[in-house]
């Protein structure tokens, strides 16, 4: 008997967590709270895994909405430091 993993199963079903897909209403959230200059902490708050039931982490945040206005956040936060 081996342990050999059949390749149609392995296709199929690679196993693991699903990664996170948002919506575009999500989307909409992040953009409008991260020019608010709402931290991040209080961001994953408002977004709720239809998976899981719970607020994203931080991470997730970051990973999935990673773009223009995640960036201009971040740039508007380093301004503000450097006042």
């Amino acid at each position: 008997m081996t342990n050999k993993q059949n390749p149609l199963n392995k296709k199929a079903h690679p196993g693991g967590t699903p990664a996170y897909a948002p919506t575009a209403k999500e989307r909409e959230i992040v953009e409008k709270a991260a020019g608010f200059g709402l931290p991040h902490d209080k961001i994953c708050q408002l977004i709720v895994s239809e998976r899981t039931g719970k607020p994203i982490e931080a991470k997730t945040l970051r990973a999935v909405f990673h773009d223009a206005a995640m960036a201009d956040w971040q740039a508007r936060r380093k301004e503000r430091a450097t006042r």
